[in-house]
């Protein structure tokens, strides 16, 4: 089963010179998740969220491209109009006197291995647009893999050195999590969407979430709450420690004049 489904997200995803053209004739969107702080009720961030608009003008979402971006390089030009977007976003929410604290960026590890000047390219873009490392957030999902002592190591420290957050995506479902608190300077980190799905009716998930909330209060690590689809899940986060929230119940991820 597995097999035949990745075989129909290959027969379903965007060829090499689909993706190029997309590139090129600017129509790679972001849209954005708001994320809100439980105590104020404030959006205090939002992620940004990629998507291509093929040419008959649909939207596409990563699982028809990503792949196909990481395996032929052109994961470098796609991160860098996602990053691009963010800082033009952000400065231009914050001019219309909208107080948001930060935008979050999504790095694929194999991004990191390849763009050796990334962290260069970053900082033009902040400096183009009057922004700080400060204003940025960049995650890591914990299904990916960095060397320990890998460039992509490397470039997200330097990033954390420079003032930028750095946040741990999909915590709470094992694979590197403690190979990325110690090898990183972790400031935030994601409870996994599918963990939060399942609350607050699965008791067993209730009790794995609020040990995972102890232990980042035990580390001093923010924690955001990914895949917030019910009432019932937002007041239990709220309650056993989460600082923010985000999804489908609070926002879905809209274009950025919404």
């Amino acid at each position: 089963q597995g097999g035949n489904a990745l075989q129909r997200v290959r027969d379903d995803s965007f060829t090499l010179g689909q993706l190029w053209s997309a590139i090129a004739d600017d129509r790679i969107v972001n849209h954005y998740q708001p994320q809100y702080d439980f105590t104020t009720g404030r959006t205090v961030a939002v992620e940004a969220l990629v998507r291509v608009v093929d040419e008959d003008g649909q939207l596409l979402f990563p699982d028809r491209f990503i792949v196909e971006a990481e395996q032929s390089g052109m994961i470098v030009p796609l991160g860098r109009t996602v990053i691009r977007q963010a800082c033009r976003d952000l400065a231009g929410w914050r001019r219309q006197g909208l107080t948001l604290d930060r935008v979050a960026i999504n790095l694929s590890a194999h991004q990191l291995k390849v763009d050796s000047l990334l962290v260069s390219y970053i900082e033009k873009m902040l400096d183009v647009h009057g922004l700080d490392f400060s204003d940025l957030e960049f995650e890591l999902t914990e299904r990916q893999a960095l060397d320990h002592d890998g460039p992509g190591i490397d470039t997200l420290n330097t990033l954390a050195a420079q003032g930028a957050r750095l946040a741990l995506d999909d915590f709470g479902i094992g694979y590197s999590s403690v190979h990325y608190l110690s090898a990183l300077d972790i400031r935030t980190v994601k409870l996994d969407r599918s963990m939060v799905s399942r609350l607050p009716e699965d008791r067993t998930t209730m009790g794995v979430t609020r040990q995972l909330l102890a232990m980042a209060e035990e580390l001093d690590l923010e924690v955001v709450a990914e895949g917030v689809e019910s009432e019932g899940a937002l007041r239990l986060l709220a309650g056993a420690g989460s600082e923010e929230a985000q999804g489908y119940f609070l926002s879905k991820p809209v274009p950025p004049k919404e």
